[in-house]
């Protein structure tokens, strides 16, 4: 019988805590993230994303700026698709529009080679800066993929 570490267990339930959090949104940047409605917003500007391209995003939050790899971010968000590389480029690029993000200067996401990716962007949970972020408005609600520019919003 094998007994578990109590400080393992806790640090476990702690990260499903988090995990579970990031659900509810947080913000990244200027940018209030909400994964459970698809939808990244900032001033009066509101843009939907697909599934996918969140997920993305979210595996790159729960990494806290660590290198992600390119299979560990297929598998979760092309997880039927055997081989994910051309749709994990096209939701790094997405996300590169939306956040007005540049290879050679990333704000938000960062290429590591040509192996995966990192955050390089602030990001909090704190239900204070979610309010601020959050404040009651109408949203003109953009989906990501109809956009030619979607700097052009902003």
């Amino acid at each position: 019988m094998t007994r578990r570490s109590p400080a393992k267990d806790g640090a476990r339930d702690a990260a499903a805590v988090e995990v579970m959090a990031l659900q509810d949104g947080f913000t990244l940047g200027e940018w209030l993230i909400e994964p459970s409605d698809l939808r990244v917003s900032r001033g009066d500007v509101a843009v939907k994303v697909t599934a996918p391209q969140m997920q993305v995003l979210v595996c790159l939050v729960e990494s806290k700026g660590a290198f992600v790899d390119r299979r560990t971010l297929r598998s979760r968000a092309f997880p039927r698709e055997p081989r994910g590389d051309k749709q994990l480029r096209e939701a790094i690029v997405a996300w590169h529009e939306v956040f007005g993000d540049s290879g050679r200067r990333p704000r938000y996401i960062a290429a590591n080679g040509h192996d995966g990716y990192s955050l390089v962007a602030r990001f909090e949970l704190d239900e204070q800066a979610l309010a601020q972020v959050a404040r009651p408005h109408s949203h003109r609600l953009e989906c990501l993929d109809d956009l030619q520019d979607p700097l052009a919003v902003l």
